[in-house]
């Protein structure tokens, strides 16, 4: 386990770089957000290390996961963590940029596509020197536009995209999930304290779905 360590959060173990990429908060407050009642095949874009799928696989098990990462390192972890916690026959990573999955996953396979995704815009803030950060806080190689609609896509008509982002950026994530199809349906905000505006905020939409959209009570950490 050079350079690795060895971590658990809620029921999962999961090994990260001690320099590198490292799974964010963000992404345990995205499982607690989705709702996976019925889902038999879910696409986790931008895995990482595979916390979400890992997450997800614990507590939905009937369920198939499919995580797709463009960085072969990640990925390869992403791989070792599922067989970690017994799940490499239900996770399975692809290491692949998302913008090239019609070449590897059918249209309309999934029933729910989950995401964590960069945060930044390309140019903008200071660029970390950690190639793995940079790529998984940046959108470097994936805009959200390109992520909706890769997640339109592999969606069944009904189907659900959750995904956690920056609150500051909502009209704009809005408006590219409904250019894609995707209409939001519940959105949650993350504060960092009663009294503080919203950083983040968790989002779901439906494919094919009908206009209406509920906010849920406010998440403080």
């Amino acid at each position: 386990m050079t350079g690795l360590t060895l971590d658990s959060i809620k029921s999962v173990r999961l090994c990260q770089r001690k320099a590198g990429y490292r799974f964010s908060i963000d992404a345990v407050w995205l499982d607690d957000f989705v709702r996976a009642d019925n889902v038999a095949r879910c696409i986790d874009l931008g895995t990482g290390s595979g916390i979400i799928a890992l997450l997800l696989a614990s507590r939905c098990p009937e369920m198939a996961i499919t995580a797709v990462e463009i960085q072969p390192g990640l990925a390869e972890l992403a791989r070792k963590n599922a067989a970690l916690n017994g799940f490499d026959g239900r996770i399975s990573v692809i290491d692949v940029d998302i913008r090239q999955l019609d070449q590897f996953l059918q249209a309309s396979f999934a029933d729910l596509v989950v995401s964590n995704p960069p945060y930044k815009k390309r140019g903008s803030g200071r660029p970390n020197p950690d190639d793995e950060r940079l790529i998984a806080r940046h959108e470097i190689h994936l805009s959200f536009q390109e992520l909706c609609a890769a997640a339109s896509r592999l969606l069944k008509i009904g189907g659900t995209f959750c995904v956690v982002h920056l609150a500051e950026r909502l009209a704009e994530l809005f408006g590219e999930l409904r250019a894609a199809r995707l209409e939001p349906k519940r959105a949650r905000f993350v504060h960092p304290a009663a009294g503080m505006a919203a950083k983040t905020v968790l989002i779901e939409a439906v494919k094919g779905g009908k206009p209406g959209l509920v906010i849920e009570q406010p998440l403080i950490p």
